[in-house]
Order: C-alpha cells, then sequence, then structure tokens
C-alpha cells in the first residue's frame, strides 16, 4: 500500500492508496506522513521543532499541547484524514468547547460541521457555541456552520 501511495504512475491509484491507508490503517507509523503533502508535512515539523507524530500522539497534541497553533493544525489534520477513528467526534466536541483559544475552538466547529453534520449532537453543539462561545469569532464561526450545515432546519432562524 505504502509503495503505490508514493510511486504509483497513476495519481489516482495513489491517491486511492492514500485514502485506504487514511480509513482502514491510520495507526501506522507511515500513514500520516503519506497524507500531508511534502510542504504540509514540513510546516508541521517545523511548528513541532521535530519529527511527526504517530496518530496517537497527533490525538494528544490536539488536546494538551501548549501552542495553539499546534493544536489546531493537529486538529486540521485530524479531522481531514482521520475523521473515522472512533474517538475523533469527542476530541472535536471537546475542543470545540474547552479549548483556552478561539482559533482552536474555531477549527473544531468548522470540522465538526464538515465532518459530523449527521450527527444529532453536532447541532446541539452548534447552537450552544453560537450563544455560549466567549469570542465574537467562535459564536461567528458557529452561525456559519449553523447556515451553512443546516438551512433547512426551522431552529437555524
Amino acid at each position: 500500500m505504502h509503495e503505490h501511495a508514493l510511486n504509483d504512475r497513476s495519481y489516482q491509484v495513489q491517491s486511492a492508496a492514500r485514502e485506504a491507508l487514511a480509513e482502514y490503517f491510520p495507526r501506522d507509523a507511515v500513514t500520516l506522513s503519506l497524507l500531508l503533502g511534502e510542504r504540509k508535512r514540513a510546516d508541521f515539523q517545523d511548528l513541532l521543532g521535530g519529527p511527526l507524530p504517530d496518530v496517537g500522539s497527533l490525538l494528544a497534541l490536539a488536546t494538551a499541547h501548549g501552542d495553539e497553533a499546534v493544536r489546531e493544525t493537529a486538529l486540521e489534520i485530524i479531522s481531514e484524514h482521520f475523521s473515522t477513528l472512533p474517538e475523533v467526534f469527542q476530541l472535536l466536541r471537546d475542543r470545540a468547547i474547552n479549548d483556552s483559544r478561539v482559533v482552536v475552538r474555531k477549527r473544531a466547529v468548522d470540522a465538526l460541521a464538515e465532518r459530523f453534520s449527521e450527527e444529532p449532537q453536532t447541532l446541539r453543539l452548534l447552537r450552544a457555541r453560537s450563544r455560549d462561545d466567549p469570542h465574537p469569532w467562535g459564536r461567528e464561526a458557529a452561525l456559519r456552520a449553523l447556515a451553512e450545515r443546516y438551512p433547512r432546519e426551522p431552529s437555524t432562524l
């Protein structure tokens, strides 16, 4: 699978191999490196000041790292590539409510709306964040997500 993701002469096969790695082998040590483009990988390594983490460590970084840019980037990567992992919904929900920084809460709200709009808890969470987020940017992100993802929901108006 790694070989196809890296070297297949068809971009479609490379893409299919990467998607399969993300879905079926998310905890493989090489998967994260293969999923990120060269630029994103280098930027994230610079931000971390070291090598890419495994997915388990990436989940921990999204919650516990002291730098908001690391937490935000980790959430972006997780939601984009690993949203099928069972712990991701709870992680995003927790960060949307409990992160101390608005940029991280906003990233989590956006990811919930994009990846988990069918989950009943998401609508409730977005409504609550639109009222209760302490920062205007957080409330704005929740309002935009409500309008974008739930335009037919009567409570959106």
